[in-house]
């Protein structure tokens, strides 16, 4: 699943050289669904033409902010207490550029 493979990702981040295929593999996944599900609605994005460079930069950004924040127990929001808190890890504002860039110059409607 996803735009990019184990060996492109490592390539586009060195940090990521130290997980396993397997490891590496579920954070990609998982990154690339939080990507998918911030595109806009239209296009089929698991079509080879959808792996833009851009998206697969934001799914190994993402991929490597997920890693992150596990490894430091960082999160910007929690729900619940104790041992069944939730903690969220949102999309950050560079990957969200990638996949949705803003305009330079606003547009008039």
């Amino acid at each position: 699943m996803g735009w990019v493979s184990n060996e492109e990702a490592r390539a586009l981040n060195a940090d990521l050289d130290t997980l396993d295929d397997t490891e590496l593999g579920v954070y990609l996944d998982a990154a690339y669904e939080a990507c998918v599900a911030f595109l806009p609605v239209g296009p089929d994005y698991t079509a080879p033409e959808a792996a833009t460079a851009s998206r697969k930069i934001a799914q190994v950004m993402q991929a490597a902010n997920i890693w992150r924040s596990q490894r430091t127990g960082s999160g910007n929001t929690e729900f619940g207490a104790g041992e069944f808190a939730i903690t969220v890890f949102p999309l950050d504002f560079n990957v969200k550029q990638l996949l949705r860039p803003k305009r330079g110059i606003p547009a008039v409607r």
